[in-house]
Protein backbone atom coordinates (compact mmCIF):
# COMPACT_ATOMS: atom_id res chain seq x y z
CA UNK A 1 0.00 0.00 0.00
CA UNK A 2 1.48 3.06 -0.89
CA UNK A 3 1.94 5.96 2.08
CA UNK A 4 1.97 10.30 1.99
CA UNK A 5 5.23 11.30 2.91
CA UNK A 6 5.91 14.78 3.96
CA UNK A 7 7.34 17.05 1.14
CA UNK A 8 10.54 18.69 3.42
CA UNK A 9 11.87 19.69 0.65
CA UNK A 10 9.75 22.60 0.26
CA UNK A 11 11.66 24.56 3.35
CA UNK A 12 14.35 26.57 2.16
CA UNK A 13 17.61 27.08 4.17
CA UNK A 14 17.10 29.96 6.39
CA UNK A 15 19.97 32.13 7.88
CA UNK A 16 19.19 31.94 11.56
CA UNK A 17 21.34 35.01 12.65
CA UNK A 18 18.54 36.98 11.40
CA UNK A 19 15.67 35.55 13.35
CA UNK A 20 16.40 37.17 17.11
CA UNK A 21 16.55 40.63 15.99
CA UNK A 22 14.02 40.46 13.38
CA UNK A 23 11.82 38.83 15.86
CA UNK A 24 12.41 41.26 18.19
CA UNK A 25 11.67 44.16 15.99
CA UNK A 26 8.48 42.51 14.76
CA UNK A 27 7.32 42.27 18.39
CA UNK A 28 7.64 45.79 19.47
CA UNK A 29 5.49 46.76 16.14
CA UNK A 30 3.04 44.61 17.01
CA UNK A 31 3.13 45.60 20.34
CA UNK A 32 2.65 49.24 19.40
CA UNK A 33 0.13 48.76 17.03
CA UNK A 34 -2.00 46.15 19.47
CA UNK A 35 -2.15 49.10 21.49
CA UNK A 36 -3.38 51.46 18.91
CA UNK A 37 -5.17 49.15 17.06
CA UNK A 38 -5.86 45.84 17.87
CA UNK A 39 -8.21 44.92 14.48
CA UNK A 40 -4.87 45.64 12.85
CA UNK A 41 -2.64 44.18 14.88
CA UNK A 42 -4.53 40.56 14.78
CA UNK A 43 -4.47 41.40 10.72
CA UNK A 44 -0.76 41.74 11.10
CA UNK A 45 -0.28 38.99 13.30
CA UNK A 46 -2.33 36.37 10.94
CA UNK A 47 -0.59 37.82 8.04
CA UNK A 48 3.10 37.19 9.38
CA UNK A 49 2.07 33.81 10.09
CA UNK A 50 0.77 33.10 6.47
CA UNK A 51 3.49 34.60 5.18
CA UNK A 52 5.65 31.96 6.97
CA UNK A 53 3.83 29.05 6.84
CA UNK A 54 3.31 29.83 2.41
CA UNK A 55 6.79 30.06 2.53
CA UNK A 56 7.79 27.18 4.61
CA UNK A 57 5.72 25.18 2.94
CA UNK A 58 3.76 25.69 -0.37
CA UNK A 59 1.19 22.98 -0.12
CA UNK A 60 0.11 24.03 3.64
CA UNK A 61 0.00 28.24 2.29
CA UNK A 62 -2.29 27.03 -0.49
CA UNK A 63 -4.69 25.29 2.03
CA UNK A 64 -4.73 28.78 4.32
CA UNK A 65 -5.45 30.85 1.02
CA UNK A 66 -8.44 28.04 -0.06
CA UNK A 67 -9.92 29.09 3.49
CA UNK A 68 -9.92 32.74 2.87
CA UNK A 69 -11.30 32.11 -0.71
CA UNK A 70 -14.49 30.70 1.08
CA UNK A 71 -14.31 33.34 3.67
CA UNK A 72 -14.22 36.67 1.54
CA UNK A 73 -17.81 35.87 1.22
CA UNK A 74 -18.96 35.96 4.42
CA UNK A 75 -20.78 39.72 5.06
CA UNK A 76 -19.13 40.51 8.43
CA UNK A 77 -15.68 40.37 7.06
CA UNK A 78 -15.88 43.77 5.38
CA UNK A 79 -12.00 43.34 4.50
CA UNK A 80 -11.86 39.45 3.95
CA UNK A 81 -11.54 40.41 0.48
CA UNK A 82 -8.39 42.22 0.32
CA UNK A 83 -6.85 39.95 2.70
CA UNK A 84 -7.43 37.03 0.66
CA UNK A 85 -6.04 39.24 -2.16
CA UNK A 86 -2.79 39.80 -0.43
CA UNK A 87 -2.78 36.46 0.56
CA UNK A 88 -2.82 35.11 -3.59
CA UNK A 89 0.31 37.89 -3.59
CA UNK A 90 2.19 36.26 -1.14
CA UNK A 91 1.32 32.62 -2.71
CA UNK A 92 2.53 33.57 -6.44
CA UNK A 93 5.85 35.16 -4.47
CA UNK A 94 6.73 32.41 -2.68
CA UNK A 95 5.75 29.50 -5.72
CA UNK A 96 7.88 32.30 -7.87
CA UNK A 97 10.94 32.05 -5.71
CA UNK A 98 10.62 28.42 -5.49
CA UNK A 99 10.74 28.49 -9.38
CA UNK A 100 13.79 30.32 -9.24
CA UNK A 101 15.27 28.09 -6.49
CA UNK A 102 14.28 24.50 -7.67
CA UNK A 103 14.58 22.40 -10.22
CA UNK A 104 12.64 19.52 -9.43
CA UNK A 105 9.26 21.60 -9.02
CA UNK A 106 6.56 19.96 -10.82
CA UNK A 107 5.30 22.67 -13.83
CA UNK A 108 2.53 22.08 -16.10
CA UNK A 109 3.74 23.88 -18.60
CA UNK A 110 6.36 20.87 -18.39
CA UNK A 111 4.09 17.82 -17.55
CA UNK A 112 0.88 19.35 -19.74
CA UNK A 113 1.95 21.66 -22.30
CA UNK A 114 -1.69 21.54 -24.56
CA UNK A 115 -3.38 22.34 -21.54
CA UNK A 116 -0.96 24.92 -20.67
CA UNK A 117 -1.42 26.33 -24.18
CA UNK A 118 -5.07 26.47 -23.31
CA UNK A 119 -4.81 28.17 -20.19
CA UNK A 120 -2.34 30.73 -21.62
CA UNK A 121 -4.30 30.98 -25.20
CA UNK A 122 -7.38 32.30 -22.81
CA UNK A 123 -5.67 34.76 -20.96
CA UNK A 124 -4.84 36.15 -23.94
CA UNK A 125 -7.47 35.99 -25.70
CA UNK A 126 -9.31 37.86 -22.58
CA UNK A 127 -6.63 40.27 -22.90
CA UNK A 128 -6.35 40.89 -26.41
CA UNK A 129 -10.45 41.81 -26.62
CA UNK A 130 -9.74 45.07 -25.34
CA UNK A 131 -8.63 46.37 -28.90
CA UNK A 132 -12.27 45.55 -29.96
CA UNK A 133 -14.01 45.56 -26.35
CA UNK A 134 -17.03 49.04 -25.82
CA UNK A 135 -14.93 49.96 -22.92
CA UNK A 136 -11.40 49.20 -23.10
CA UNK A 137 -10.30 49.69 -19.54
CA UNK A 138 -13.30 47.25 -18.40
CA UNK A 139 -11.70 44.64 -20.84
CA UNK A 140 -7.85 44.88 -19.16
CA UNK A 141 -9.11 44.60 -15.53
CA UNK A 142 -11.60 41.40 -16.48
CA UNK A 143 -8.94 39.60 -18.33
CA UNK A 144 -6.58 40.31 -15.56
CA UNK A 145 -9.00 38.91 -12.72
CA UNK A 146 -9.16 35.80 -15.73
CA UNK A 147 -5.58 36.09 -15.75
CA UNK A 148 -5.27 35.42 -12.09
CA UNK A 149 -7.52 32.90 -11.78
CA UNK A 150 -5.29 31.22 -14.55
CA UNK A 151 -2.93 31.96 -12.45
CA UNK A 152 -3.66 29.91 -9.68
CA UNK A 153 -3.98 27.02 -11.76
CA UNK A 154 -0.14 26.49 -12.65
CA UNK A 155 0.97 27.41 -8.92
CA UNK A 156 -1.56 24.88 -7.58
CA UNK A 157 -0.20 22.15 -9.64
CA UNK A 158 3.29 22.51 -8.10
CA UNK A 159 2.26 22.80 -4.68
CA UNK A 160 -0.22 20.02 -4.93
CA UNK A 161 2.77 16.86 -4.69
CA UNK A 162 1.50 14.72 -2.28
CA UNK A 163 -1.91 13.01 -1.80
CA UNK A 164 -2.56 14.42 2.27
CA UNK A 165 -1.76 17.79 0.12
CA UNK A 166 -4.99 17.33 -1.62
CA UNK A 167 -6.65 15.93 1.74
CA UNK A 168 -5.82 19.61 3.08
CA UNK A 169 -6.95 21.34 0.42
CA UNK A 170 -9.85 20.14 -0.09
CA UNK A 171 -10.29 19.94 3.51
CA UNK A 172 -9.78 24.01 4.25
CA UNK A 173 -12.28 24.19 1.14
CA UNK A 174 -14.91 22.63 3.12
CA UNK A 175 -14.20 24.49 6.55
CA UNK A 176 -14.49 27.68 4.91
CA UNK A 177 -17.51 26.91 3.70
CA UNK A 178 -19.15 25.50 6.72
CA UNK A 179 -17.95 28.84 8.40
CA UNK A 180 -19.35 30.79 5.93
CA UNK A 181 -22.25 29.05 6.07
CA UNK A 182 -22.77 29.66 9.40
CA UNK A 183 -22.24 33.27 9.09
CA UNK A 184 -24.58 33.72 6.81
CA UNK A 185 -26.99 31.76 8.28
CA UNK A 186 -26.55 33.98 11.37
CA UNK A 187 -27.18 37.01 9.54
CA UNK A 188 -30.31 35.58 7.68
CA UNK A 189 -31.50 35.02 11.59
CA UNK A 190 -30.98 38.60 12.67
CA UNK A 191 -31.48 40.03 8.98
CA UNK A 192 -34.92 38.61 8.18
CA UNK A 193 -33.40 37.97 4.42
CA UNK A 194 -35.20 35.19 2.46
CA UNK A 195 -32.28 34.04 0.88
CA UNK A 196 -28.48 33.99 1.99
CA UNK A 197 -25.98 35.95 -0.05
CA UNK A 198 -22.68 37.17 0.56
CA UNK A 199 -20.94 40.28 0.68
CA UNK A 200 -18.81 39.81 -2.34
CA UNK A 201 -21.08 37.01 -4.57
CA UNK A 202 -25.22 36.62 -5.35
CA UNK A 203 -27.00 33.64 -3.84
CA UNK A 204 -26.31 31.54 -7.03
CA UNK A 205 -22.14 32.40 -6.33
CA UNK A 206 -23.16 31.14 -2.37
CA UNK A 207 -24.57 28.08 -3.35
CA UNK A 208 -22.04 26.89 -5.74
CA UNK A 209 -19.60 27.48 -3.03
CA UNK A 210 -21.36 25.30 -0.76
CA UNK A 211 -22.10 22.50 -3.30
CA UNK A 212 -18.98 20.87 -3.57
CA UNK A 213 -18.06 20.84 0.17
CA UNK A 214 -21.76 18.82 0.71
CA UNK A 215 -20.82 16.13 -1.53
CA UNK A 216 -16.99 15.92 -0.63
CA UNK A 217 -18.47 15.77 3.18
CA UNK A 218 -21.09 13.44 2.07
CA UNK A 219 -19.04 10.87 0.41
CA UNK A 220 -16.53 11.70 4.25
CA UNK A 221 -19.22 10.35 6.11
CA UNK A 222 -20.10 7.23 4.52
CA UNK A 223 -16.49 6.20 3.81
CA UNK A 224 -14.88 7.27 7.47
CA UNK A 225 -14.46 4.62 10.02
CA UNK A 226 -14.00 6.53 12.77
CA UNK A 227 -17.05 8.32 14.13
CA UNK A 228 -15.34 11.51 15.43
CA UNK A 229 -14.45 12.43 11.84
CA UNK A 230 -17.90 10.97 10.87
CA UNK A 231 -19.62 12.81 12.87
CA UNK A 232 -17.81 15.82 12.13
CA UNK A 233 -18.34 15.28 8.30
CA UNK A 234 -22.31 14.85 8.74
CA UNK A 235 -22.65 17.89 10.29
CA UNK A 236 -20.59 19.53 7.53
CA UNK A 237 -22.68 18.59 4.79
CA UNK A 238 -25.88 19.22 6.99
CA UNK A 239 -25.21 22.42 7.53
CA UNK A 240 -24.23 23.28 3.89
CA UNK A 241 -27.29 21.63 2.72
CA UNK A 242 -29.52 23.90 4.66
CA UNK A 243 -27.46 27.07 3.51
CA UNK A 244 -27.76 25.81 -0.17
CA UNK A 245 -31.70 25.14 0.34
CA UNK A 246 -32.25 29.04 2.28
CA UNK A 247 -30.01 30.67 -0.81
CA UNK A 248 -32.91 29.68 -3.01
CA UNK A 249 -30.85 29.37 -6.10
CA UNK A 250 -32.00 27.12 -8.67
CA UNK A 251 -28.57 26.71 -10.06
CA UNK A 252 -27.41 25.34 -6.70
CA UNK A 253 -30.61 22.88 -7.07
CA UNK A 254 -29.93 22.06 -10.41
CA UNK A 255 -25.81 21.08 -9.57
CA UNK A 256 -27.08 19.22 -6.51
CA UNK A 257 -29.82 16.88 -8.50
CA UNK A 258 -26.90 16.27 -11.03
CA UNK A 259 -24.46 15.49 -7.99
CA UNK A 260 -26.80 13.30 -6.19
CA UNK A 261 -26.96 11.22 -9.50
CA UNK A 262 -23.74 11.17 -11.07
CA UNK A 263 -23.11 10.49 -7.07
CA UNK A 264 -24.79 7.18 -7.23
CA UNK A 265 -23.41 6.55 -10.51
CA UNK A 266 -19.62 7.21 -9.76
CA UNK A 267 -19.76 6.17 -5.98
CA UNK A 268 -18.96 2.24 -6.94
CA UNK A 269 -20.41 -0.58 -5.50
CA UNK A 270 -21.21 -2.11 -2.34
CA UNK A 271 -21.84 -0.12 1.48
CA UNK A 272 -20.95 3.53 -0.03
CA UNK A 273 -23.37 3.07 -3.27
CA UNK A 274 -25.98 1.65 -0.83
CA UNK A 275 -25.55 5.03 1.65
CA UNK A 276 -25.74 7.05 -1.31
CA UNK A 277 -28.93 5.65 -2.16
CA UNK A 278 -30.53 6.07 1.48
CA UNK A 279 -28.43 10.17 1.76
CA UNK A 280 -30.37 11.17 -2.17
CA UNK A 281 -33.73 9.55 -0.61
CA UNK A 282 -33.03 11.61 2.38
CA UNK A 283 -32.05 14.80 0.29
CA UNK A 284 -34.27 14.65 -2.11
CA UNK A 285 -37.30 14.39 0.75
CA UNK A 286 -35.70 17.48 3.11
CA UNK A 287 -35.79 19.65 -0.66
CA UNK A 288 -39.63 18.80 -1.27
CA UNK A 289 -40.64 19.41 2.12
CA UNK A 290 -38.26 22.37 3.15
CA UNK A 291 -40.19 24.15 -0.19
CA UNK A 292 -43.93 22.65 -0.07
CA UNK A 293 -43.75 23.33 3.95
CA UNK A 294 -41.78 26.01 4.98
CA UNK A 295 -39.93 27.92 2.68
CA UNK A 296 -40.64 32.07 2.35
CA UNK A 297 -43.16 32.19 -0.59
CA UNK A 298 -41.50 34.58 -2.77
CA UNK A 299 -38.40 31.65 -2.78
CA UNK A 300 -40.84 29.01 -3.79
CA UNK A 301 -42.09 30.57 -6.21
CA UNK A 302 -38.92 31.99 -7.30
CA UNK A 303 -37.52 27.66 -7.71
CA UNK A 304 -40.95 26.63 -9.10
CA UNK A 305 -40.51 29.13 -12.00
CA UNK A 306 -37.56 28.87 -14.17
CA UNK A 307 -39.48 31.66 -16.91
CA UNK A 308 -39.69 35.31 -16.34
CA UNK A 309 -42.72 34.69 -14.17
CA UNK A 310 -40.31 33.60 -11.45
CA UNK A 311 -39.33 37.55 -11.66
CA UNK A 312 -35.23 36.90 -11.52
CA UNK A 313 -35.42 38.25 -15.37
CA UNK A 314 -32.89 35.78 -16.16
CA UNK A 315 -34.66 34.76 -18.82
CA UNK A 316 -33.94 38.29 -19.87
CA UNK A 317 -30.47 38.19 -19.72
CA UNK A 318 -29.97 35.11 -21.75
CA UNK A 319 -31.92 35.70 -24.90
CA UNK A 320 -29.74 39.49 -24.55
CA UNK A 321 -26.65 37.36 -24.45
CA UNK A 322 -27.43 35.32 -27.11
CA UNK A 323 -28.31 38.52 -29.10
CA UNK A 324 -24.69 39.20 -28.28
CA UNK A 325 -23.07 36.43 -29.43
CA UNK A 326 -25.05 35.75 -32.56
CA UNK A 327 -23.25 39.34 -33.79
CA UNK A 328 -19.62 38.82 -32.31
CA UNK A 329 -19.79 34.84 -32.56
CA UNK A 330 -15.91 34.57 -32.62
CA UNK A 331 -15.13 37.70 -30.51
CA UNK A 332 -17.68 38.04 -28.75
CA UNK A 333 -18.08 41.78 -26.77
CA UNK A 334 -14.68 41.94 -24.82
CA UNK A 335 -13.73 40.36 -21.55
CA UNK A 336 -16.38 42.13 -18.92
CA UNK A 337 -18.07 44.46 -21.51
CA UNK A 338 -21.74 42.34 -21.43
CA UNK A 339 -22.89 44.66 -18.88
CA UNK A 340 -21.49 47.73 -21.10
CA UNK A 341 -23.72 45.98 -24.20
CA UNK A 342 -26.62 44.98 -22.89
CA UNK A 343 -28.31 48.22 -22.59
CA UNK A 344 -27.87 48.60 -26.23
CA UNK A 345 -28.78 45.00 -27.29
CA UNK A 346 -32.35 45.44 -25.52
CA UNK A 347 -32.79 48.47 -27.22
CA UNK A 348 -33.73 46.29 -30.26
CA UNK A 349 -37.04 44.73 -30.70
CA UNK A 350 -36.18 41.37 -28.43
CA UNK A 351 -38.69 40.39 -25.94
CA UNK A 352 -37.65 41.46 -22.67
CA UNK A 353 -40.11 40.89 -20.08
CA UNK A 354 -37.71 42.56 -17.12
CA UNK A 355 -36.33 45.71 -19.13
CA UNK A 356 -35.42 47.19 -15.78
CA UNK A 357 -32.93 44.90 -15.13
CA UNK A 358 -31.13 45.29 -18.74
CA UNK A 359 -31.61 49.01 -18.59
CA UNK A 360 -31.17 50.29 -15.05
CA UNK A 361 -29.28 47.31 -13.25
CA UNK A 362 -27.14 45.91 -15.59
CA UNK A 363 -26.63 42.82 -14.32
CA UNK A 364 -24.42 39.95 -15.48
CA UNK A 365 -25.55 36.96 -17.76
CA UNK A 366 -25.98 34.38 -14.69
CA UNK A 367 -24.68 31.74 -16.82
CA UNK A 368 -21.12 30.94 -17.25
CA UNK A 369 -21.07 29.75 -20.27
CA UNK A 370 -23.07 32.03 -22.35
CA UNK A 371 -21.23 34.62 -20.52
CA UNK A 372 -17.81 33.82 -21.94
CA UNK A 373 -19.69 33.07 -25.30
CA UNK A 374 -21.01 36.69 -25.52
CA UNK A 375 -17.76 38.34 -23.92
CA UNK A 376 -15.23 36.27 -25.49
CA UNK A 377 -16.79 34.62 -28.60
CA UNK A 378 -16.67 31.14 -29.51
CA UNK A 379 -13.12 30.90 -29.30
CA UNK A 380 -12.69 32.01 -25.42
CA UNK A 381 -15.53 29.29 -24.71
CA UNK A 382 -13.45 26.29 -26.78
CA UNK A 383 -10.17 27.51 -24.91
CA UNK A 384 -12.68 27.33 -21.49
CA UNK A 385 -14.72 24.01 -21.86
CA UNK A 386 -11.05 22.60 -23.21
CA UNK A 387 -9.49 23.44 -19.00
CA UNK A 388 -13.61 22.06 -18.16
CA UNK A 389 -12.99 18.54 -20.27
CA UNK A 390 -9.36 18.39 -18.92
CA UNK A 391 -10.38 18.65 -15.26
CA UNK A 392 -12.92 16.22 -15.74
CA UNK A 393 -10.81 13.91 -17.28
CA UNK A 394 -7.75 14.25 -15.13
CA UNK A 395 -9.97 13.61 -11.65
CA UNK A 396 -11.24 10.15 -13.68
CA UNK A 397 -7.82 9.61 -14.36
CA UNK A 398 -6.19 10.28 -11.05
CA UNK A 399 -9.48 7.97 -9.51
CA UNK A 400 -8.54 5.22 -11.20
CA UNK A 401 -4.89 5.44 -10.32
CA UNK A 402 -5.89 4.70 -6.96
CA UNK A 403 -8.96 1.84 -7.19
CA UNK A 404 -8.62 -0.69 -4.93
CA UNK A 405 -5.43 0.76 -3.48
CA UNK A 406 -6.49 3.33 -1.39
CA UNK A 407 -9.73 3.64 -0.02
CA UNK A 408 -9.64 6.59 1.81
CA UNK A 409 -8.22 8.82 -1.31
CA UNK A 410 -10.59 6.40 -3.64
CA UNK A 411 -13.50 7.92 -2.08
CA UNK A 412 -12.09 11.61 -1.79
CA UNK A 413 -11.59 11.44 -5.21
CA UNK A 414 -14.99 10.17 -5.57
CA UNK A 415 -16.89 12.79 -4.28
CA UNK A 416 -14.52 15.31 -5.96
CA UNK A 417 -15.53 13.92 -9.56
CA UNK A 418 -19.31 14.24 -8.46
CA UNK A 419 -18.92 17.81 -6.82
CA UNK A 420 -16.95 18.77 -9.76
CA UNK A 421 -20.02 17.37 -12.21
CA UNK A 422 -22.63 19.55 -9.87
CA UNK A 423 -20.42 22.20 -9.61
CA UNK A 424 -20.17 22.61 -12.84
CA UNK A 425 -23.84 22.03 -13.53
CA UNK A 426 -25.21 25.36 -11.29
CA UNK A 427 -23.14 27.67 -13.38
CA UNK A 428 -25.69 27.22 -15.91
CA UNK A 429 -27.28 29.63 -13.16
CA UNK A 430 -24.32 31.94 -12.18
CA UNK A 431 -21.94 34.23 -14.06
CA UNK A 432 -18.59 32.89 -12.20
CA UNK A 433 -15.95 32.40 -14.59
CA UNK A 434 -13.81 35.12 -12.54
CA UNK A 435 -14.63 33.58 -9.13
CA UNK A 436 -11.73 31.97 -7.65
CA UNK A 437 -13.60 28.51 -6.56
CA UNK A 438 -13.93 27.81 -9.93
CA UNK A 439 -10.08 28.46 -11.25
CA UNK A 440 -8.76 26.38 -7.54
CA UNK A 441 -10.92 23.52 -7.88
CA UNK A 442 -9.98 22.97 -11.56
CA UNK A 443 -6.35 23.23 -10.24
CA UNK A 444 -6.54 20.59 -8.26
CA UNK A 445 -8.29 18.44 -10.55
CA UNK A 446 -5.22 18.71 -12.97
CA UNK A 447 -2.93 18.03 -10.48
CA UNK A 448 -4.37 14.98 -9.91
CA UNK A 449 -2.93 12.39 -12.11
CA UNK A 450 0.74 13.36 -11.57
CA UNK A 451 -0.35 12.62 -7.63
CA UNK A 452 -2.08 9.49 -8.18
CA UNK A 453 0.62 8.28 -10.51
CA UNK A 454 2.29 6.02 -8.55
CA UNK A 455 -0.45 4.26 -7.03
CA UNK A 456 -0.44 2.26 -10.25
CA UNK A 457 2.43 0.25 -9.73
CA UNK A 458 1.09 -0.58 -6.09
CA UNK A 459 -1.12 -4.79 -5.68
CA UNK A 460 -5.46 -4.46 -5.48
CA UNK A 461 -6.52 -4.56 -2.10
CA UNK A 462 -9.31 -7.60 -2.11
CA UNK A 463 -12.51 -5.98 -1.76
CA UNK A 464 -13.17 -7.45 1.80
CA UNK A 465 -9.69 -5.95 2.90
CA UNK A 466 -9.96 -4.08 6.27
CA UNK A 467 -8.99 -0.64 6.05
CA UNK A 468 -5.45 -0.13 7.64
CA UNK A 469 -3.74 1.99 9.71
CA UNK A 470 -1.44 2.94 6.43
CA UNK A 471 -4.41 3.84 4.35
CA UNK A 472 -5.58 6.63 7.13
CA UNK A 473 -2.76 8.56 6.85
Amino acid sequence: MATDTVGHHDAPAWNVGYVPPLAAFTCVVIGGLAAVQPPAALALVLGIGFLFVTFRNLAAGLALFTALVSLDQIPALEASLTFAKLAGGVLAVAWGAQLMRRHDLRLLIRDRPVVTIAAVGLALWAASSSLWAIDEDVALSSAFRLAQGLLLVFIIYSALREPRHVRWVLGTYVGGAVITALFALGSAATGGLTRLSGENANPNELAALFLPGVVLSVFAALGERRPLLRWAASGAATILLVALLLTGSRGGLLGLAVALVAGIVVAGAGRVRFGLVAVTLVIGGSVVVYYAAFAPAEQADRVAAISDDGGSGRTDLWRVASEVASDRPLTGVGAGNFREAEARYAAREIDIARIDLVLDESKVVHNTYLSILSELGAVGLALFLFLVVAALASTIAGLRAVVRRSEQLELLLRGFLVGLLGLFASYVFASAEYRKPLWLLLGVALALPAITGRYRNEPLVPPDAQLTSRDLR
